[in-house]
């Protein structure tokens, strides 16, 4: 079952930056935020340039975070058990 969209009504548009439901957030530096735009946008522009759909584009991105976020897990995980 999918989510329902929902509007923010007219009076808390910019006053509130809700966590959408089941994801988490983190507070990013200018330069890396700018980094991981930049790998995102050339993922999506990657996609569609070779005639992918939008959901196929948007999921590509979404693996590739996956990907980076499993790889950087695991290197954080082997440096903790590599420490006497």
């Amino acid at each position: 079952m999918m989510a329902d969209l929902h509007p923010v009504h007219s009076s808390l548009r910019g006053r509130t930056r809700r966590i959408p439901h089941n994801m988490d957030a983190i507070k990013l530096d200018n330069e890396l935020r700018t980094a991981l735009t930049d790998i995102a946008l050339r993922i999506f522009a990657d996609a569609t340039n070779v005639d992918r759909s939008f959901q196929d584009a948007i999921l590509a991105v979404y693996l590739s975070g996956l990907n980076h976020g499993y790889e950087t897990m695991k290197e954080s995980v082997t440096h903790a058990t590599d420490e006497p």
